[in-house]
């Protein structure tokens, strides 16, 4: 940032003198700016000059100091657009016009009066769409302004915790996605769906939804089914290609699959959350339903979706663990925390939204809540649930109420130690050859059923069934009968010998 030297070398004469006025500066008439900006600044700046200037600026014009402060408290300067929206327009008038508008004697705004009194500057930072107007304090004046009410320790959202709930209430979809993304890769193994211009048959999409965990029925289903199937992508476990006829098809990645399912429990979930997290191929705000944004980029809307989420999810990151929040109250905190976790130059005019609720465009700040309000109600009741970054409760027929989990405060950022993951549940295997296979069971353990077993439903736990079709593939691809009961007495308690003993005759009559 500037000194108030390099600051005022940048006014025009006139300002000068104004501000020579205002600080109680004698200046020879007719003396050159920089020759002049050098004189004030040294008799401004001392801190005699400092204190005297904000105790009547203080009693004169309320605010002045509480905006310094906010200037302060970002490390001495702040975007323009951010500072006059608490603090009034800056606009100074050209020497000719100023001399006659008499400007300084009856200031507009906190902000003017700052800048009149050579408290504050303004300069262009960046280039092109990045390019923004901030508003600073002098490196010289800044060790001089009192430092903010509440120091450092004040960060994070201001937001009042409502009632726990009951555990009935609690939505409890603890690695719902992290299992769907098994079903998708299992979909995959059993066949490699062909695709047109890129997108896969409806009756595999269909297929797929059946495997799925059930999931509260919103408009928000398909979205994350989009979701699961681009971070599969983007973490290289499917990809697409061509058969040697020249059909377009999605396989598996068999090298990747194979080293995410030998993750542990912990290290799978951080790997999903990350690749969502850090993704800038992934709109968020293209996948609102309320929202219709799919012009923003030839209106010139910028596109650094994992910016946003950083933003946001810095806002999130103080909320204290087992407390709960009504949803409602969150998003009006992010608004008062950080309003522009978005739109992070201050662009509101520019883009063009259409709000499907509205049946109108909308746009500017006064339409936050429009788009950003809707923004963030989509991150905390999609992705970041999703994710198990936050938890959902019913509030019983009021808005939802959410707490931040463990794990997303420690992908946020907090310096937590992490709990470890509790004892893996066992699969159930009936003696008619079904089996039930539990969510929290292991990824690869699942991968292992699905190449001896056929999937046939699933509801609170996967259900597969082991037949002869099932085992024909398996033997097709190599598997033995004591390969699969091994497998099968490593993830449960009790084979039954029926089970175990079918399995082997089979093998021998089909003469292996």
């Amino acid at each position: 940032m500037p000194t108030t030297a390099q600051m005022l070398r940048e006014h025009t004469p006139k300002l000068i003198e104004i501000i020579a006025e205002l600080r109680s500066t004698d200046l020879d008439p007719g003396i050159p700016v920089g020759q002049a900006a050098t004189i004030l600044a040294d008799s401004i700046t001392s801190p005699a000059s400092v204190a005297s200037v904000l105790d009547d600026l203080a009693e004169e014009y309320p605010g002045t100091i509480a905006a310094l402060q906010q200037l302060k408290g970002a490390n001495g300067e702040i975007l323009e657009y951010q500072f006059v929206r608490s603090h009034g327009p800056l606009q100074i008038p050209g020497d000719a016009n100023l001399a006659e508008s008499e400007a300084w004697l009856h200031p507009s705004s906190v902000s003017e009066v700052l800048y009149f009194h050579a408290l504050i500057g303004r300069y262009f930072s960046g280039s092109g769409r990045e390019a923004a107007s901030k508003i600073y304090i002098p490196t010289d004046i800044l060790p001089l302004i009192p430092e903010p009410e509440g120091g450092d320790d004040e960060q994070g959202l201001d937001i009042e915790p409502a009632r726990p709930p009951a555990t009935e209430q609690i939505l409890d979809t603890t690695d719902y996605l992290l299992s769907d993304l098994l079903s998708y890769l299992a979909a995959l193994f059993q066949n490699a769906w062909r695709l047109r211009d890129g997108v896969p048959r409806p009756e595999d999409i269909e297929r797929l939804k059946e495997r799925l965990l059930v999931m509260p029925d919103t408009d928000l289903l398909a979205v994350r089914l989009e979701l699961l199937c681009h971070l599969a992508t983007e973490m290289g476990l499917v990809e697409d290609g061509r058969t040697e006829a020249g059909q377009a098809i999605r396989t598996l990645h068999g090298n990747n699959v194979h080293r995410f399912l030998m993750l542990d429990r912990a290290a799978q979930r951080r790997a999903l959350w990350n690749t969502w997290f850090r993704s800038d191929t992934w709109s968020d705000l293209r996948h609102v339903p309320i929202l219709d944004c799919r012009n923003l980029e030839r209106w010139g809307a910028p596109a650094h979706a994992a910016d946003t989420r950083g933003n946001f999810g810095q806002a999130l990151a103080a909320l204290p663990l087992t407390r709960w929040f009504r949803q409602p109250d969150v998003v009006e905190a992010v608004h008062r925390f950080n309003p522009d976790f978005q739109r992070t130059t201050g662009d509101y005019d520019s883009w063009y939204v259409w709000h499907r609720g509205k049946e109108a465009f909308v746009g500017g700040f006064d339409n936050w809540h429009q788009v950003e309000g809707e923004l963030a109600r989509f991150l905390l009741e999609g992705p970041l649930l999703w994710l198990d970054a936050v938890r959902l409760a019913d509030n019983r027929g009021g808005p939802p109420i959410l707490t931040l989990t463990r794990e997303g405060a420690v992908w946020l950022g907090r310096d937590l130690e992490l709990l470890p993951v509790s004892a893996r549940p066992r699969v159930t295997i009936h003696p008619d050859f079904s089996l039930e296979v539990p969510v929290a069971l292991d990824l690869h353990a699942r991968f292992r059923v699905e190449r001896f077993a056929n999937w046939v439903r699933t509801d609170q736990v996967y259900r597969y069934q082991i037949n002869q079709r099932s085992l024909d593939r398996a033997f097709g691809a190599g598997l033995t009968a004591t390969q699969i009961v091994e497998a099968l007495r490593a993830m449960t308690n009790d084979v039954p010998e029926t089970v175990a003993n079918g399995i082997r005759r089979y093998e021998e009559g089909k003469g292996r």
